[in-house]
Order: structure tokens, then sequence, then C-alpha cells
């Protein structure tokens, strides 16, 4: 009986104590199975961290009303500010006191205070933040004595169904370890590449640690997919494949800029594989190619079959997003790729997003259906600054008045693309303004991947 309940508890947890029938257990290891020794080893590497923001509101003197702030224009009302208090998690990845957390809990933020699991406080500064991927660095202030941290795993060696832990501090109630495994190595969510796992996350657990058996940070968790707002079972960690290049990161104002090819890919099914003469073959396929991309000048071509990179087999968009991200800026890539049931083999070395054209922000004056809303050149570097299509060309909408709705549905858009006045393409911010000083008649926008003509009446 005792070896088949230990065979039994070996396919659970990968590992069985082997034990003669013959004798009693000689020690506790042998008759419980636990993740303790893991625990001991991470929970104190992980902090709790509360944050102190100040938001500033339009105040109007009369009204303060949802509905009637869609038809009241509070450009020169006065400001009211407002104080809120929120809390996440963090993990220390290394003794001099470097944390990684996730950038919501932080963004913003005028004091940081990180709190140990031995109830030291202790002041931090945020040094790296990267909001697309809802990632930041944070330095710990002035500490003494030791301080613990969890040692960073590899992307490389998780794969789907492993054993893992999750750690954070949910909804305020204390250090909070649970169990579970790795339901997806990738899963796209919205824009992002991120890990899915059972293991129980709530809120309060973003910025936590998601660590393997060996006690290794391998994800930070980071959300939930929940109608209820509570842990139902799919949860979301952000790949420490993405976390390892903020490490090297040199900037000057904290913020990240990742590493860029300039590429549209897609995965490769079955009907495009054999379409392209490529039957049972994995991979992505280049569907655009940006102008100032480093791949095109390098000699990649649209319809190439991207193979692997830098060795490592790429058989899904996700697979092929998530090795990008682990690039540093500057560094050689290699591309093996198919081009006609040829195999062939691209390197350049990638770069950050081009800041070109330069954005020239905009604020439109004058009595126009579009006054107030701010507009820019769209160039690589400014699309991933807001979340845009890195690879869209043209004149885009980045911000828009609450005036600009009619009965509070909006009008324009922040990441509408304006494409054509009059009939007229619109390449630059200059070249529309210009266009503006007539009275213009038909605007085209491009929301996403709809085309939308708005017939204008000036004011």
């Amino acid at each position: 009986m005792y070896q088949i309940t230990c065979f039994i508890v070996a396919l659970f947890y990968g590992f069985c104590v082997q034990a003669d029938s013959s004798k009693t257990p000689a020690s506790l290891e042998e008759i419980k199975l636990s993740f303790s020794p893991i625990v001991k080893k991470v929970a104190p590497a992980v902090v709790s961290i509360y944050t102190v923001h100040v938001t500033e509101r339009p105040l109007h003197p009369l009204f303060d009303d949802d509905f009637l702030n869609n038809f009241l224009d509070y450009s020169q009302a006065p400001l009211r500010q407002e104080l809120s208090k929120s809390m996440g998690s963090g993990v220390i990845i290394s003794p001099d006191g470097t944390v990684i957390t996730c950038a919501h809990v932080v963004q913003n933020a005028k004091a940081i205070e990180i709190r140990l699991s031995d109830n030291r406080q202790l002041k931090g500064k945020v040094t790296i933040i990267d909001p697309k991927n809802d990632l930041a660095v944070i330095k710990i202030l002035d500490f003494e004595g030791d301080i613990p941290f969890v040692p960073l795993g590899q992307s490389s060696t998780v794969e789907d169904g492993d054993l893992v832990l999750a750690f954070g501090n949910p909804f305020g109630i204390g250090h909070t370890v649970t169990s579970g495994i790795i339901s997806a190595v990738t899963r796209t969510v919205g824009d992002r590449v991120l890990m899915q796992t059972d293991s129980a996350i709530n809120p309060g657990n973003s910025g936590g640690a998601l660590v393997n058996m060996k006690g290794e940070l391998i994800g930070i968790p980071n959300a939930i997919l929940s109608r209820t707002g509570t842990n139902l079972g799919i949860g979301f960690a952000i790949p420490i494949a993405i976390i390892t290049p903020l490490l090297s990161a040199k900037t000057e104002d904290g913020t990240l800029s990742r590493a860029w090819d300039g590429l549209k890919v897609e995965t490769l099914d079955h009907d495009k594989a054999e379409s392209f003469g490529l039957k049972n073959q994995k991979g992505v396929l280049v569907s655009a190619i940006h102008p100032s991309s480093p791949a095109k000048t390098a000699g990649l071509q649209v319809s190439d079959v991207i193979i692997n990179i830098n060795e490592h087999p790429i058989a899904s968009e996700e697979a092929y997003r998530l090795k990008l991200l682990e690039i540093e800026i500057d560094k050689e890539i290699r591309y093996a790729i198919k081009r006609k049931g040829a195999d062939k083999t691209i390197t350049f070395k990638v770069i950050a997003p081009p800041d070109n054209p330069k954005a020239e922000e905009t604020v439109i004056q004058g009595r126009n259906p579009l006054s107030g809303i701010k507009i820019a050149n769209l160039s690589p570097a400014l699309a991933l600054k807001y979340g845009f299509d890195s690879l869209q060309i043209g004149v885009i909408i980045l911000d828009v008045p609450v005036r600009s709705s009619l009965f509070g549905i909006p009008i324009f858009q922040s990441g509408d693309i304006i494409e054509e006045a009059d009939g007229k393409k619109v390449e630059s911010v200059k070249q529309f303004t210009t266009l503006l000083k007539d009275s213009l008649n038909r605007l085209t926008l491009r929301q996403g991947n709809k085309r939308i003509d708005l017939h204008l009446t000036n004011r």
C-alpha cells in the first residue's frame, strides 16, 4: 500500500521518496512531501510595496458630474489635488537591493515604501520603468544588513505542466504562497506575451514572484482573467525573459526602450505552410516590414518564413515576440529563414525604435471640429511609447478633450490615424495643420482595421 501511495504522489509531484516497505519511515521527509523548503528560501525576498499618489482633476465651481463632464470645458478650471494610497508586491532579485515589480504598482508614485517579511520598512526609488510590459525596477535606499533575494531562472527551461509557486500579498492580508502549474508557457493577452498559470493570483499579488521548484524566479504575477475580480484559475505572469534586459538597461530618464526589428509576423499555420511549399514546417511568416527596419536593410523580405532566432526554434508569433524581447539593443541577432524553399540566414543588429520622423506634438487650435485634439507624426518610437502599431506611418491622434464627443460618445479616439483630408493624403503634422486653415469637409481616419469617413461641419 505504501509503494502504491508513493507512486500516486510521484505522478503529481514528480518525485518519490524511495523506501523499503519492510521498514518504517526514518524521517519526516519520507512521510511528508512539502514545498516548505522552497517557501523558506523565497518568502523572505518577497516584499510588500506601499505607494502614495497625487492626482489632479479639474474642479468646476458648480458641477462635478460625470455626465455633465462630457459637455463642459474644464480646460481653464482650477485643479483639485487628491491623495491616494495603493499596495502591491515585489521581489528582491539581488543583494544590492534591486526589486522587480509591476509598473502599475509604482507608476507616478510620489513616495514608495518597501516592507520586508522581517518587518523592516525601507524607502525605494524607481530606476527603470517599462509601462508597455508593465514592469519596473526599484532600488531600495539606505538599508543595513543583509538583504534576501531570489535567483533568476531561464525562460528556455520552462515547460507546460511545470510546478510553480506564486508569492505575494493578496488583498493586503499578508505574505501568501499558492501552488499550481504552468498552464501555457506563452499566451497572447491583448498585445502582450505572458505565461499562464493556475496558481492562485488575486489583487495585491501583482509584482510578486512566480518561482520554479528550484526556487528560481521565472515570472512576475501580473493579471487574472475573471468576471468577479478574484482568482478563477486563469492567472498570468510576465516571463523572466522580458525582465532580464531591464537589469542591464541604461537610461537617463528611467524609461526603457526595447529592441526593434521592424517586422510584423504571423504564425505559419498548416494551410499557409502548404501554400508556400513548406509542408509540416513550423515558423512565423513575415507579413510586413517597416521601411526603417534593420531586418529590411539586411535583406529580409515579406513572405520569408522565420524558422529560428539565434538557434532557438520559433513555432508561433508568441515565441517570436518573446524571443525578441530577450534581445538587448545593438546586439546581433541571427534569423534562419525559408525563402521559396531555400534556407537562408539573415544577420543584423537590432536597434532602438527610431524617433523618425520627429513627433512634433501639436494641439490643434481655432474654430474647427478638431480643436483641442493633440496630434503627432507617428514614428516607431512614439508608437511603442503609446502602445500603437509600430509599423503604422502618418499623423496620429494622441489625446482627445472631453468636449470632443456627441452625447458622451467620442467622435475621435486616441490612436486614430488621420489618413486623408478632403481627398489629400496626410503625411505630416505640418501639412495637416496647413490643410486645417482651409475649411475641411471630409476626413478619413483609420481605427485599427477600420477605415472611417467623416463629414465635418465647421463651427
